[in-house]
């Protein structure tokens, strides 16, 4: 479609009278020609812009399916990302990414506006969805940011199918609490404050008394009989949480080929998914040698004689010798042991949670080599991180702990020696003690 800018026309009509009108000229899909005329350039510059935006919008709708509903570019989104990949380039998602779309689509974005045909979803349209994601008790309020973000995925991913560009470009939405909040209610916990979900970091105390109350189990059972073995496999496999700073989807999928005890390492090359599927590691990063003290690997080769084998050959499976999933090991070893330890958590609804998971040892981990002076790219390297903030931000915990504190003040009284140029004078206070 071409369109020409308006136009000023003369002319005399056959009885003499002249007359005057801008016209606008344009040529259809076909070619044909069309003059439509107007008293007032105004009027004519109106039917210009209104022609260009027609001819713009025919252009960038060329080739696209027309007329599907939001629901139908969802389900096309999920086989996408499930087999295709996702349109920036990257590889199809993991099986529970694709299980949480699912639930977002299905449960919060098809019930909302799933009905709506999406070439005709404007930017208006956009922000009134936004507003409603906000504050429609249907959606959680934790679940409103990601459902939000899904949405976005969902037209990105549809542009170039059934819509030229995207109405959720320049649009985003909050989380429930902002950054300050969550740093605020993190402090708060260190020195007492119950958390609203009843979460917090493990102390090094508590370590203890799970690692001896797992060893404790093991060695009550007497003969080595299914209970005791049980016993034996998951306190091994605590030692390597608690000492590696690994994921428990690395932890499940290790396989006996991939422990070295002579040089003290694991090889983290392979992981075991929610769905109990075997495939690489989280990330790029994710793959690398890990470092296992030597108490570590004298405890992997206790176990190694009573682990039960499998085709996968896998150094902590279930009974089996297949993928244990996490379900069971938080059902049949974490809340068994948590309660043992009477470290159960219970929410003002009477709800019992375990107050940090074996994904919370990372953090730990992180923060105990970085007060024993261990490098950044040391830790990014033993953690499987490939970004900075990884080791410094995200994972850096602020623990209240005892003997951490104790390293800390001994480094701040160097610093304070190194300024002062000799050891610090006491105050009064600590004089009159």
């Amino acid at each position: 479609m071409t369109v020409n800018r308006p136009y000023r026309r003369k002319w005399t009509t056959a009885s003499g009278e002249a007359r005057e009108a801008w016209v606008v000229e344009w040529f259809d899909e076909n070619d044909q020609r069309h003059r439509d005329q107007y008293p007032t350039k105004r009027k004519a510059n109106d039917r210009y812009d209104e022609l260009l935006k027609t001819s713009g919008q025919r252009e960038a709708n060329a080739g696209l399916e027309v007329g599907a509903t939001v629901k139908e570019a969802g389900e096309a989104w999920i086989r996408a990302v499930t087999s295709r990949g996702r349109p920036d380039g990257k590889p199809p998602v993991e099986a529970t990414t694709v299980k949480k779309y699912e639930e977002h689509l299905v449960k919060y974005i098809v019930p909302l506006i799933g009905p709506r045909v999406i070439d005709r979803f404007t930017p208006r349209d956009a922000r009134a969805y936004q507003e409603r994601i906000a504050t429609d008790k249907a959606v959680p309020d934790g679940m409103r940011k990601k459902v939000f973000d899904s949405t976005k995925m969902l037209f990105r991913a549809s542009v170039g199918v059934y819509i030229p560009a995207t109405p959720f470009a320049e649009l985003k939405m909050a989380g429930r609490r902002s950054k300050r909040a969550k740093a605020q209610a993190g402090v708060m916990r260190l020195i007492g404050e119950e958390a609203e979900d009843g979460k917090r970091a493990p102390t090094l105390e508590e370590t203890r008394v799970l690692l001896a109350k797992l060893d404790e189990l093991a060695k009550a059972e007497g003969e080595m009989g299914h209970a005791r073995r049980f016993w034996l496999q998951w306190s091994t496999a605590f030692n390597v949480l608690v000492f590696a700073g690994g994921r428990i989807s690395e932890l499940l999928g290790l396989p006996w080929r991939y422990v070295l005890p002579d040089l003290g390492l694991a090889v983290i090359a392979q992981r075991a998914d929610q769905l109990g599927k075997i495939g690489a590691p989280k990330s790029a990063a994710g793959a690398r040698l890990v470092t296992l003290p030597q108490h570590v690997c004298d405890r992997l080769e206790a176990w190694r004689p009573h682990c039960p084998k499998g085709e996968l050959g896998l150094v902590f499976p279930n009974g089996a010798g297949n993928v244990e999933s996490q379900s069971n090991l938080r059902a049949r070893v974490l809340l068994p042991l948590f309660r043992a330890c009477k470290l159960i958590a219970t929410l003002p609804d009477g709800r019992e949670v375990l107050p940090f998971t074996t994904h919370d040892y990372r953090g730990l981990h992180n923060e105990l080599e970085r007060t024993l002076g261990v490098s950044l790219s040391d830790r990014m390297d033993q953690h499987g991180w490939s970004s900075e903030r990884m080791a410094d931000v995200t994972y850096a915990k602020q623990l209240l702990d005892p003997e951490i504190a104790a390293v800390r003040r001994q480094n701040a009284e160097s610093l304070a020696k190194m300024v002062l140029g000799k050891p610090p004078a006491p105050t009064s206070a600590a004089a009159a003690e």
